[in-house]
């Protein structure tokens, strides 16, 4: 019994100097990462504590803030805590509390969640290669002080290594109950449509031009490919599905298609005419046209066309719809 006892305090001791050796560590490290990124413009907070003792590291953050250094974009929080097991440190779960605010473009978004939560693994190797990541929402908010909110009842997103060599990954999104309000609502009001509920969801793999590990803070990488496998959203009695592949050159200019399917279609017209996409004056034209599309396919109620990007510009089948987007 004694030598139980004696190996039982042995093995204490030897966990105690293990966690107050990597506890120290990490913390040095984590200072060092966080002075220089703050000293880059990339990176701001009030304070952080590290603590945990004897299963984890939980390193908690007050104030955080992440921004882009050209000044695009901004993020802030109250706070954030990131827990890690002691004897599996390449796994951990974020907290993130409500109130974060996201400013881009001249506007600020608040976003108010319940019960927000991550976690990601990350590969056994100094470069941490990101292997997956999950969050997940529920009755999330999103206000924007432009006057519009889109609001949801859950909110799920992930992310997993598919092909370490051609830095492929699977990426996923969903959102259940969907409500606009604003702008966007009275938008949809004009085309008949209803302010909510909606529900979207992605499913598709990326392609990138490097892997999304501790490097990618410094370089982060370009999307080269998008090949998509389920796009849904479903809007009132409006119905969307669609699937297609673009890939993305150097210069940022995608090529390629998506294959579209609308259900009930007969909203779209008045849709885009709401949007500015289309001028008044051409919406009883493209609504006729829509309609011989649709009869083509065999089923009038649905309208089937290619989103297409090429040379840099981007259609929705016979319809120019402008400058395609820059990746």
């Amino acid at each position: 019994m004694r030598v139980i006892l004696w190996l039982v305090a042995l093995f204490a001791v030897l966990w105690g100097g293990f966690w107050y050796f990597g506890a120290r560590t990490l913390r040095a490290e984590t200072e060092a990462a966080l002075t220089q990124m703050k000293a880059e413009g990339r990176v701001d907070y009030s304070a952080f504590d590290l603590g945990g003792f004897p299963a984890r590291f939980d390193l908690s953050v007050t104030d955080p803030a992440l921004a882009d250094p050209g000044g695009r974009w901004r993020w802030r929080a109250p706070s954030l805590t990131v827990y890690a097991l002691a004897y599996d440190p390449g796994k951990i779960i974020a907290l993130l509390p409500s109130g974060q605010t996201i400013e881009t473009g001249g506007e600020t978004i608040t976003l108010t969640t319940t019960d927000m939560r991550a976690s990601a693994g990350f590969g056994l190797s100094t470069a941490l290669p990101l292997l997956h990541a999950e969050a997940i929402s529920d009755a999330t908010e999103a206000k924007s002080d432009l006057g519009w909110t889109l609001a949801a009842q859950q909110l799920r997103l992930a992310i997993r290594e598919e092909d370490a060599k051609s830095f492929r990954y699977r990426l996923g999104a969903e959102a259940t109950a969907l409500a606009l309000s604003g702008p966007p609502a009275e938008i949809l009001a004009r085309a008949n449509l209803p302010a909510s509920p909606g529900q979207a969801r992605i499913d598709a793999d990326a392609t990138f031009s490097r892997a999304l590990d501790r490097a990618a803070i410094d370089t982060p990488p370009m999307l080269r490919a998008l090949a998509l496998s389920a796009l849904e959203l479903d809007w009132g009695d409006l119905s969307l599905r669609g699937d297609g592949r673009i890939d993305i050159s150097a210069s940022g200019t995608p090529e390629g298609a998506i294959n579209l399917r609308l259900r009930n279609w007969q909203g779209l017209p008045p849709l885009l005419v709401a949007t500015g996409t289309v001028p008044p004056e051409m919406e009883k034209q493209l609504g006729d046209m829509m309609q011989q599309l649709a009869a083509l396919s065999g089923d009038p109620a649905e309208l089937a066309l290619p989103l297409t990007f090429k040379a840099g510009w981007m259609a929705l089948g016979p319809l120019p719809l402008g400058p395609a987007p820059r990746f």
